[in-house]
């Protein structure tokens, strides 16, 4: 499933994003955005719970508007 979520200046949100759920931010406005991460817990190099998919892993492109 992949689920679209606009934020914006006008309407601001608190996005959370379960655990082993693949997410990405881009900005598609032509103002400058910022996004601001809250993990649950520190970030550890040895035992890390942050993964890096594949482009061809995700069924997901932002080249084509709408993300199909």
């Amino acid at each position: 499933m992949i689920n679209e979520i606009f934020v914006g200046e006008r309407a601001r949100a608190l996005v959370v994003i379960p655990a082993m759920v693949a997410h990405a931010v881009q900005n598609i406005g032509d103002k400058e955005a910022t996004f601001i991460n809250m993990p649950t817990r520190p970030y550890r190099h040895a035992d890390p719970d942050k993964y890096r998919l594949s482009r061809a892993e995700i069924p997901y492109s932002f080249d084509k508007g709408s993300g199909w």
